[in-house]
């Protein structure tokens, strides 16, 4: 049985819940050709890339492709490409998923469109975050390990040895 669907939403498409999904169920594991920063440097639709490494990058495919931001998410990617309900999730109800935390690329920067009441405004990489979005981020186990690296080494290190558990 399929866990989720792609359908038409304010945005175009959007990946929307088949069934009910739980506070940390996979929801979905993000799938498609490996690509360098190299290979997608001036693409129209670099943003249909998943980065996974720091010169890394998943060239989306479906349904994984259609998944949509928003800076009120209710997913969120666990590891590199698997994304995980952050709350109790309604079959029916979209998919979103704040694609900050999966940034590290200075020049990429996208118009938000989310409309939330938290709306920054602007998708940018992780480390332009608000320090307290970053933390709880952060806190929930949601930056992929290349950015994680990033910010281990901007940390204080009382912050570090809590992220680590030593």
């Amino acid at each position: 049985m399929k866990k989720v669907f792609v359908a038409e939403c304010r945005l175009g498409r959007g990946v929307f819940a088949a069934v009910p999904f739980k506070r940390g169920d996979v929801i979905l594991t993000f799938a498609g050709q490996l690509r360098s920063l190299r290979d997608i440097l001036g693409r129209p639709d670099s943003f249909n890339m998943l980065q996974v490494g720091r010169d890394e990058y998943l060239e989306l495919e479906a349904p994984g492709l259609y998944g949509n931001h928003s800076c009120e998410p209710n997913a969120g990617l666990q590891d590199n490409t698997t994304l995980v309900a952050l709350r109790d999730i309604l079959a029916g109800e979209e998919i979103l998923y704040d694609y900050s935390t999966t940034m590290s690329e200075d020049p990429e920067t996208m118009e938000c469109r989310c409309c939330t009441r938290l709306c920054r405004g602007m998708v940018r990489d992780f480390q332009h975050l608000p320090p307290e979005v970053r933390h709880h981020y952060l806190s929930l186990g949601l930056v992929p390990d290349f950015i994680l690296e990033e910010q281990t080494v901007r940390l204080p290190l009382f912050f570090q040895e809590g992220l680590t558990g030593s």
